[in-house]
């Protein structure tokens, strides 16, 4: 018998159908173990020793998989085709080993796409495990955990609210916070621009002023209304004719194929996925054989997928669109062990699989793929200007024509923000020809700050700057959201307040650590070691020279004075320069103490140095939360009562109030409505809503939110709702079916009731048994009929998979412990003459204990 290990169930399921029956094939279901969370893991002292630890709940998986391997002929290890695979597979080697019952025979295949002739010459293949891989990540893991429990402690102590530190975690953040900055500091600057709405043969076109009385104009030149009517006036007077026509022609050649970055940029911009629900759908893909490996820096691909591409488009199109020879790509990466073939389809035939999430990202994949291997678009960009009589005002009109389409009939790459390439069609324009005019504009802009980050542009800026991996950018991102370091608003990450700070901490004391330089740097030093250039112990050495120091340096500083040191460090940002050259700092309460930033036991904040006579404090970041005692921010005043309505926080975050006093109003602000305005407020502070009554009770249907959310309300029975703004939007129709629907078995549950599932995820791989997702008073869970599992907090109950149900269903019922049966005392039976006289007593019995209660009352008297 061959013992196959593979990570995940569902791969394992779809190996095991290409072997024949002398193979087994179990799932490891990820690591095995890693480095437990705590002090002596790794041994700096003693060569960067490690300490590795088996997961609890992956104790039945190792015993199925040690049971079968003592009898095993051949143990093949088949993850996947990475650093982490080839990881998990040396985990599973040396805990077989330290058990004793590894086969002699141990061989590593690896397969870039899960097809049958991808798995069949895999194992007909077999190498050794990848010592380089494998050091490699033992060095990134003793990094991570290294920074991790040095650093974390230093910021606990010193910085309070804050949560952890990460060594490439923490680079990520300070890009959103200085993105943050910048556009803080930004100063919006007016400017106007003048357009003639013009028309040529019937078809209209607009061309822009670009020269006014003799002088070439950009695009802030006009800054003022005065100039811009002036400008206006002068193009509406002119009769403006085509001076010259220049015609370009222009070719725009197709991307190559999906890199893992590429995959969960285009992901973003199109699907409007996150980065892990990018991943976690792409390895479902390639579980089930549908895309090739989606770990990876590389854009070739193999021969025989151009072949089967540019057949395919041949099929699909005439011949013009198939290039005279294949495209081929080069790709970026410098670490040639880990650039591995471009993410594809491994069947170009197939234009679509699965449903849902599955199906859209199979789409986007075979779309680039088949769109890298088609000819290049064609166009022709035309500018044309027109000018007046006097030849002092200029107009320009620029479009642009596609010739023809070539890889743009079938898929256009997403741009993170909008580009200010005009592809407009001009009618054909001659010069001397004459447009009619249709009317001439001024038009008000203002200057933008830059974009805040989404993630696609995270991600590309990241891999721009060499930080991190493809492969970990999604758990880096997902650690800034956990941690509360950052929030996600309409697609844009905005820095909370706790995430600016410990960002500000960082570049104060550990400046180094925190550079994009030495963060690549590092990055390459890491790569050097899974290439074999460089010996993994030597790099961490170099790192922890000078790290640790660093590190009790900082410790032994008191509290106050890192926050003096953090008070002048952040100063430029705290309390800018005032215009009318007044001191920054004077307390705009009392007019003589002096604000400085202060620690307190809910994060840092300002605070007057007049304390306790000024009270005065406001929050450390305009984008973060403000102490309790924090000056509120004036939202307007209630039409009705006209009670000011203002924007305070407190211990529990930030929430509205109307009026002041005993009698005043308040009400939490949710974290979806985006920007809170008066409107908003308002709506919020006269919840509940009540939406009518209903047709067959006549009784109030109320739209509120609660501690769980958003929900209706009838009669004390409850309908969840999705989203704050379906309390202020649902009608009556709507709010009755939902009702309905609740009474049934959703919303929130009568006790005894019956619940619906919120999902049904289908047959346990193992069990066969349903999977379903269920809506519980403490939370949703996973139940199989029989067993119930608690979703942990970081899997989205939306984007939890048939495997990760699978796998806390199987490790609940391995820590759940084993039930006793109950052994029932054995009574003695009694004789029948027995049983006889016990039921003629029981009649007296009773009516003495009637007797009783009358006996005691005459006792009183």
């Amino acid at each position: 018998m061959q013992l196959v290990i593979v990570e995940s169930p569902a791969k394992a399921k779809t190996i095991e159908k290409y072997l024949g029956s002398d193979y087994r094939v179990l799932a490891s279901y990820g690591h095995i173990r890693d480095l437990p969370p705590r002090d002596g893991s790794v041994n700096p002292d003693e060569g960067f020793a490690m300490e590795w630890e088996n997961y609890a709940d992956k104790a039945k998986q190792l015993k199925a998989i040690a049971d079968l391997a003592k009898g095993a002929d051949r143990l093949i290890l088949a993850t996947d085709p990475d650093r982490e695979g080839e990881a998990i597979s040396w985990h599973v080697q040396e805990v077989l080993a330290k058990r004793k019952v590894l086969p002699k025979d141990v061989q590593r295949v690896t397969f870039n796409a899960i097809t049958k002739p991808a798995v069949t010459q895999a194992m007909a293949n077999p190498r050794q495990l990848d010592t380089d891989l494998i050091d490699a990540y033992r060095a990134r893991r003793a990094l991570d955990y290294l920074v991790g429990f040095t650093l974390s402690p230093v910021l606990w102590r010193k910085l309070p609210g804050a949560k952890s530190a990460g060594r490439v975690q923490s680079v990520a953040l300070r890009l959103i916070v200085s993105r943050e900055r910048e556009i803080e500091a930004f100063r919006a600057q007016e400017y106007w621009s003048v357009t003639a709405n013009l028309e040529h043969d019937g078809t209209p076109f607009v061309a822009r002023l670009v020269q006014w009385e003799g002088r070439k104009l950009d695009r802030l030149s006009i800054g003022n209304e005065g100039d811009a009517l002036r400008a206006k006036a002068d193009v509406e007077a002119g009769n403006f004719s085509v001076q010259s026509v220049e015609t370009k022609p222009a070719t725009r050649n197709p991307p190559p194929p999906f890199t893992t970055s590429t995959l969960q940029q285009e992901a973003a911009r199109k699907l409007g996925f996150s980065a892990d629900h990018t991943m976690r759908i792409a390895q479902q893909l390639y579980e089930d054989g549908a895309i090739t490996y989606m770990r990876t820096d590389g854009v070739q691909m193999d021969g025989s997928a151009i072949s089967a591409a540019r057949a395919a488009i041949a099929a699909r199109y005439d011949g013009g669109y198939v290039p005279d020879t294949p495209r081929m790509y080069q790709t970026k990466a410098k670490n040639a062990q880990e650039a591995h073939e471009a993410i594809r389809p491994t069947d170009f035939s197939r234009d679509r699989v699965g449903s849902g999430d599955h199906a859209r990202l199979y789409d986007l994949v075979w779309k680039r793929a088949l769109a890298s291997q088609m000819a290049s678009a064609r166009m022709e960009r035309t500018t044309v200007e027109l000018a007046d009589g006097t030849g002092r005002h200029v107009l320009r009109a620029t479009g642009q024509v596609v010739l023809f389409p070539g890889y743009l009939a079938l898929y256009e790459e997403g741009q993170d923000d909008s580009q200010d390439e005009d592809a407009r069609r001009l009618p054909r324009l001659r010069e001397g020809d004459s447009p009619a005019k249709k009317g001439v504009e001024a038009e008000q802009h203002f200057t933008q700050p830059p974009p805040r980050f989404s993630e696609a542009s995270l991600v590309k800026r990241m891999e721009e700057l060499g930080i991190g991996r493809p492969s970990t950018y999604a758990s880096i991102i997902k650690t800034l959201k956990d941690r509360a370091y950052v929030r996600v608003e309409k697609n844009r990450f905005f820095a909370e307040e706790s995430g600016r700070l410990v960002t500000a901490f960082l570049e104060r004391f550990f400046e180094r650590y925190v550079g994009y330089d030495f963060t690549a740097g590092l990055e390459e030093e890491l790569d050097d070691v899974s290439g074999g250039r460089a010996q993994w112990q030597a790099v961490l050495e170099a790192f922890w020279r000078d790290f640790k120091p660093r590190t009790a340096e900082v410790m032994e500083q008191k509290p106050s004075e890192v926050t003096a040191q953090l008070d002048q460090f952040l100063a430029p940002y705290l309390f800018p320069d005032k215009a009318d050259g007044t001191d920054p700092r004077l307390c705009p309460a009392c007019h003589v103490g002096s604000l400085a930033l202060r620690g307190g036991k809910f994060g840092a904040f300002i605070a007057c140095s007049n304390y306790p006579e000024c009270k005065f404090t406001r929050r450390f970041a305009q984008g973060g939360e403000a102490t309790e005692d924090a000056t509120p921010e004036q939202l307007g005043h209630d039409p009705e009562t006209g009670l000011p309505v203002e924007r305070k926080s407190g211990r529990f975050g930030p929430y509205i109030q109307l009026g002041d006093g005993k009698d005043a109003k308040r009400a939490s602000i949710p974290k979806d409505i985006g920007e809170l305005d008066l409107e908003m407020a308002l709506k919020l502070l006269h919840l509940p809503r009540v939406i009518g009554q209903h047709p067959e009770t006549g009784k109030d249907i109320a739209a509120s939110i609660g501690r769980y959310g958003p929900y209706l309300v009838h009669e004390g029975k409850y309908a969840r709702l999705q989203s704050t703004a379906e309390v202020f939007e649902t009608g009556m129709n709507a709010a009755v079916v939902k009702l309905a629907e609740a009474a049934a078995g959703g919303g929130r549950p009568q006790r005894g009731a019956a619940r619906a599932p919120l999902k049904v995820l289908g047959a346990h791989p193992r069990t066969e048994a349903e999977l379903r997702l269920m809506e519980g008073r403490y939370g949703p869970y996973v139940t199989d009929g029989t067993t119930n599992a608690t979703l942990p907090k970081t899997i989205a109950p939306d984007q939890l998979t048939l495997e990760e149900a699978a796998q806390l269903i199987d490790d609940r019922a391995a820590a759940a412990p084993a039930k006793k049966p109950v052994k029932k005392k054995a009574s003695a039976k009694k004789p029948a003459a027995a049983k006889e006289a016990g039921a003629a007593k029981a009649p007296a019995k009773k009516a003495a204990a009637k007797k009783a209660p009358a006996k005691k009352a005459a006792a009183k008297k």
